[in-house]
């Protein structure tokens, strides 16, 4: 018996020949517990957690009763399902835990996979396959979550579909396009500038749409539109990516015809705009062209199985491996010393150390959009819950960014428990991580900051000697607990129902993963992969298995059923996670972080 949750449009549950329909659940308060606790997939949540979704700041003087009445009428809906409510939604220490049986199928969870699934095969260069998925995840993606219901939960789990909303309808455009439907690449593009009006890179696919159908107005005119919404809402300019589009719909016609360009159609603003910056745009053209001409030296090229690769990565650049292949299929130059990476929500984040910069990458046409300063010393980045997290190690904050503009909407101090040790120039902590229903930031001093990112406060912190923090701090989510690799050689594991240290493993250190049955720590000095199994459901015996990768590993990443290590030697390691056997992918000169995500691997090429 197969059971089937639905959250998106009317919540219900359906079990063999049993439907539970929206109707049926104990008013607004039972719907959004019931759903609250579907979306944290077996989490306990706190009593005082659920009365935050519920009511807000403000609970009733009897919540807690109430909170037991739901319960109790939710347990009587299961078991109208086949299910043994007592069993599946449980109550102890102080939290509530609704455990599904396992296969259960939940609708935002199947859209984001297929989200996910989409991107995977248009990576791999599956049209169809990518629009079936993509297709799937638009149907669910589409309906409305808890209509009626607010605040910060509901409105940060809405942005999430929203989110996958948005990559399923940019995998439904490009896949169109490489398929040869033009005409479906025009509406599953303009549906996602819809949705996301400020975002460059949808009308930069419906332009490039237009054109493939053979409407190259239409495309200027999508330029046009783009223009103006950027001039009179942010008072910016379109990012020379989409003016490199626009000028080359307009030097195609006389290619094509034999003759003078038609004046193109569009605003005489913008005419004189561009004759006022012709200077600026033939400059431009320059540094694209000499551009060109650079990377002709530094890049080699080789043909694989009948498609182009490219066999070495350019200094300051992200390195794009795609994992069928194994092959670097394109580099994408970012601000100085590139180091950290995180992928979600269609996009790519960089971290550039040396310069103290944030790059952001257009993860569906593996573009640079812009590189900027947030007015900060970012350690660390990480990609979760609807935005972007910095971790400043100076400042003891995490900055929250919009996932699409990189406009800093909140900073949350988060200061150790006890005032750290530093040594001039050497900040500690910045580490942060997301995952398990929080925000983790390594906040220096052996103090682990967990932050709500629905309201953006601190929750708790917790103090170990493990967690005492360098000035290259790693923290990671995963295998149902937060893992710290710290200076001491030491990985401490904190589970983060209780907020304690469930698991403390001496004699290692380095960056670390979460997934594939394991944690993975990269040793830089001996060139080694550990990997770090927990034997027991608590985490507290945890057994080690070495993999011999390359000199110097700097970064680990989990994705595609494989581990994937940075190596300073210019190397990335790709780990079977079962036999151990190793691939060795060579990118050129020294890497210095990793990342998946997208259905691509990046690696940040210092």
């Amino acid at each position: 018996m197969i059971v089937k949750v639905s959250l998106a449009g009317r919540v219900s549950i359906n079990s063999g020949d049993v439907l539970i329909d929206e109707q049926r659940f104990p008013g607004r308060q039972g719907r959004l517990v019931f759903a609250y606790l579907v979306s944290e997939h077996g989490r306990p949540v706190l009593r005082d957690e659920l009365a935050e979704a519920l009511w807000g700041g403000k609970p009733p003087a009897t919540w807690d009763k109430a909170l037991g009445v739901i319960a109790s009428k939710l347990r009587v809906l299961l078991g109208e399902c086949g299910l043994d409510g007592a069993k599946v939604l449980t109550s102890a220490f102080g939290c509530y835990r609704l455990e599904l049986p396992e296969g259960t199928w939940v609708d935002l969870l199947a859209a984001a996979h297929a989200a996910d699934a989409a991107e995977a095969a248009l990576a791999a260069g599956q049209a169809e396959k990518a629009k079936a998925a993509a297709s799937k995840a638009v149907a669910v993606a589409r309906l409305p979550l808890l209509p009626g219901d607010d605040g910060a939960w509901v409105e940060g789990k809405r942005r999430e579909l929203a989110d996958v909303l948005d990559r399923a309808l940019d995998c439904l455009a490009e896949a169109c396009l490489r398929s040869g439907d033009a005409s479906e690449a025009v509406k599953w593009a303009q549906e996602a500038i819809a949705l996301q009006p400020f975002r460059e890179s949808g009308y930069r696919r419906l332009m490039h749409a237009h054109a493939a159908a053979g409407n190259r107005a239409e495309a200027l005119q999508a330029y046009e539109r783009c223009r103006r919404l950027l001039a009179e809402e942010l008072g910016a300019y379109p990012s020379p990516e989409t003016e490199s589009i626009y000028r080359e719909l307009l030097s195609a016609a006389p290619a094509e015809r034999g003759a003078e360009p038609d004046a193109p159609a569009i605003s005489r603003d913008v005419a004189d705009r561009t004759r006022g910056r012709g200077g600026r745009l033939i400059a431009i053209g320059g540094a694209v062209v000499l551009a060109a001409a650079i990377l002709g030296a530094v890049i080699t090229f080789t043909r694989v199985n009948g498609n182009a690769g490219i066999s070495s990565a350019t200094p300051n650049s992200i390195a794009v491996i795609d994992p069928k292949t194994d092959r670097i299929v394109a580099t994408i130059p970012v601000g100085h010393g590139p180091t950290r990476i995180a992928v979600g929500g269609g996009n790519v984040w960089v971290l550039n150390r040396d310069d103290q910069t944030i790059s952001l990458i257009d993860a569906a046409t593996r573009s640079l959009v812009k590189t900027f300063a947030i007015g900060a010393t970012p350690a660390d980045l990480a990609v979760g819950a609807g935005h972007v997290w910095v971790g400043d190690s100076v400042a003891s904050a995490v900055l929250e960014l919009d996932p699409e503009t990189g406009v800093v909407l909140r900073t949350i101090s988060a200061p150790p428990l006890t005032p750290p040790q530093r040594r001039p120039g050497r900040p500690l902590g910045g580490g942060v991580a997301v995952g398990l229903g929080a925000v983790w930031f390594l906040s220096g001093n052996a103090t682990l900051t967990r932050i709500d990112p629905r309201t953006g406060r601190v929750s708790s912190r917790i103090r170990h000697r493990g967690l005492a923090s360098s000035d290259t701090p790693s923290v990671a989510v995963g295998e149902g607990a937060v893992w710290v690799s710290s200076c001491c050689s030491v990985v401490t594991g904190i589970d983060p129902a209780t907020n304690t240290v469930a698991a403390v493993v001496e004699g290692f250190w380095g960056p670390s993963a979460a997934g594939l049955g394991g944690v993975w720590l990269a040793a830089a000095d001996d060139g080694l992969l550990w990997r770090l199994k927990s034997s027991d459901s608590e985490h507290k015996n945890v057994r080690a298995r070495q993999i011999a990768v390359g000199h110097n590993p700097v970064g680990v990443a989990v994705g595609a059923g494989s581990v994937w290590v940075a190596n300073g030697d210019g190397t990335v390691s790709r780990v079977d996670p079962i036999s151990y056997d190793v691939t060795e992918i060579r990118v050129g000169r020294s890497l210095a972080g990793i990342a998946f995500g997208a259905g691509a691997v990046w690696v940040a090429v210092g």
